[in-house]
């Protein structure tokens, strides 16, 4: 009896002993420094978007539609990886498959805090002036 006592309590002892879950890690973008602040895009009548990059998020707000797109809430949301292409002092983007598509989101430096849009679609040609 003493001894089924003691197997039970080591038995207990090491099946409770399970390792702990890490939780999975919240996506987060990675932009260069030089990145990293507000940006407008405008023509003549006006600021058209907005678009505010920090150390780990990228969010466009299109000011004439009223929308927002938050690129790491959209990631999380619908469960979407991304790999970031490019980090350097040039350049910036990052690429994501939805419905098995590849989609293309990239940035490059074309003056004294101005930078080019790109998206999927091919050249936008947006120009984001930094505030």
């Amino acid at each position: 009896m003493k001894k089924l006592l003691f197997v039970l309590g080591v038995s207990t002892l090491i099946y409770s002993c399970k390792p702990e879950r890490l939780a999975t890690p919240y996506p987060i973008l990675n932009p260069p420094q030089w990145f990293v602040g507000e940006w407008n895009y405008s023509d003549s009548t006006g600021i058209l978007e907005r678009m505010t990059v920090s150390e780990t998020n990228l969010i466009i707000q299109s000011v004439e539609s009223n929308s927002t797109m938050d690129y790491i809430d959209y990631f999380k949301t619908n469960d979407i990886s991304y790999k970031e292409m490019f980090n350097h002092n040039i350049s910036y983007g990052f690429e994501y498959s939805e419905n098995n598509v590849v989609k293309e989101i990239n940035f490059g430096i074309i003056g004294d805090n101005e930078v080019r849009f790109m998206d999927e679609n091919g050249p936008t040609l947006k120009t984001f002036k930094k505030e």
